[in-house]
């Protein structure tokens, strides 16, 4: 709620390999990513970055809430000590879709700015 705490930016990229050519001499990334053959988000990706997310705030004694939409691969799953879903209602990611208040815009300068 005090958006002190941001979460670093989950992306999934398109490739049939799990490092491919291009990251072959990186290291490390600024974002945490998963491989998917259609850049989709799956079941077990959103579970595994939830899982990870809830060990990490049970050791900090944090107790957060999600707030996500009705996608077929965001179920709750069993087992979370800490975190807690709210589903938004029908037909409302639209309007609240991040994605139109600026990110992908933001995103681009960043990326642009770092190629050269």
């Amino acid at each position: 709620m005090s958006e002190t705490e941001k979460l670093p930016l989950f992306t999934i990229r398109i490739s049939k390999y799990n490092k491919s050519r291009c990251l072959k001499k990186i290291i490390t990334l600024p974002t945490e990513y998963k491989v998917n053959a259609k850049a989709w988000m799956t079941r077990t990706i959103f579970e595994d970055w939830v899982s990870k997310l809830d060990r990490k705030y049970l050791l900090k004694f944090h107790i957060i809430a999600l707030a996500i939409d009705k996608y077929p691969a965001h179920l709750a799953i069993e087992g979370l000590k800490v975190t807690t879903f709210v589903f938004l209602p029908p037909n409302i990611t639209g309007i609240l879709r991040s994605c139109d208040q600026g990110t992908i815009q933001a995103l681009e300068k960043c990326s642009t700015a770092n190629a050269f």
